[in-house]
């Protein structure tokens, strides 16, 4: 009866004690849950691009926001699942950033001053 009770305490130990010790030497930061941040807090984007317009045949200057909320507008029905415009929203604006850092301000050959166009 005394093997298994000392038994029983080694396994308490090994279990439980000896874990405690390693957690607690350990300098483990868990982030708060007031910086996480929220969807009221996020900021939009002063970014301005260039985009030629086919009907006025002229370049406009928009925020970035603006045009991605033209883009999924135009390419997407409003009846698809939320999701489905976010996607939308990540493509485009993934695009057009790609379009601005390869191109620069000269644009497009189809299109000079411009990355973008309507």
């Amino acid at each position: 009866m005394r093997t298994i009770f000392l038994a029983f305490i080694a396994f308490l130990i090994i279990v439980l004690i000896i874990p405690l010790f390693i957690i607690n030497s350990c300098d483990i930061q868990i982030p708060s849950k007031k910086h996480i941040p929220k969807t009221e807090d996020v900021i939009e984007s002063d970014f301005k691009i260039n985009v030629y317009n086919h009907e006025t045949k002229e370049n406009m200057e928009l925020y970035l926001e603006d045009y991605i909320t033209q883009v999924v507008a135009a390419e997407v029905p409003a009846e698809f699942e939320l999701e489905a415009l976010k996607a939308q929203a990540i493509a485009a604006r993934t695009f057009v950033i790609w379009r601005v850092v390869t191109l620069g301000d000269g644009g497009h050959d189809s299109h000079p001053g411009a990355s973008v166009c309507t």
